[in-house]
């Protein structure tokens, strides 16, 4: 898995919104993390995103009753439903 950071400025949280927002909608994430920061002025969240890099397949629900995904971290099974 790979990761992304994020910085989330406090006082002006929008300008990160878009950059974030695009990130989320085109990869897998598997986790959020997320830490305030108070360094004098500089007030804001870090964020890191845990993420799938590339879906190579997907089996069939029907072999062997589960689905996985072959990713660059290697197999992650996930039940069907």
């Amino acid at each position: 898995m790979r990761l992304k950071f994020f910085w989330i400025p406090a006082r002006d949280s929008g300008t990160a919104a878009p950059e974030v927002n695009a990130f989320l909608a085109q990869h897998r994430v598997v986790s959020l993390g997320r830490s305030f920061v108070a360094e004098g002025t500089n007030l804001g969240s870090s964020v890191c995103g845990e993420w799938i890099a590339s879906v190579v397949s997907v089996a069939a629900c029907s072999a062997g009753g589960r689905r996985v995904w072959n990713a660059d971290a290697g197999q992650i099974p996930l039940s069907c439903r």
